[in-house]
C-alpha cells in the first residue's frame, strides 16, 4: 500500500534539470491531491485544449532546460 504513495510522491518532486515534475510532464498538470478544491477551469468546452497546449509548451521548456543543462556541463568538464 506504500509503494503508490511513494511513486506519486516521487513523481510530484520538481527535477532540477527539466524545472518540471515528472508527472506534470507526463500528464501536463499537476496531479489532483484529496484536499484540491474544484477549479472552474474543468468546467469549460476548451479546457482540453488549453491543457494540450500548456503540455506542449512545459515539454519544450523541459526540453531546452535538459539541453542547457547538458551544454553547461560540457563546457565546465573541458
Amino acid at each position: 500500500m506504500i509503494l503508490p504513495q511513494a511513486m506519486l510522491t516521487y513523481n510530484c518532486i520538481v527535477n532540477r534539470n527539466t524545472g518540471y515534475t515528472s508527472y506534470e510532464l507526463q500528464f501536463g498538470r499537476e496531479p489532483n491531491h484529496i484536499f484540491s478544491e474544484e477549479d472552474d477551469r474543468f468546467q469549460m468546452p476548451s479546457f482540453q485544449k488549453q491543457i494540450d497546449d500548456l503540455h506542449e509548451n512545459k515539454l519544450e521548456e523541459a526540453r531546452r532546460n535538459i539541453h542547457d543543462y547538458q551544454d553547461s556541463n560540457l563546457s565546465t568538464k573541458k
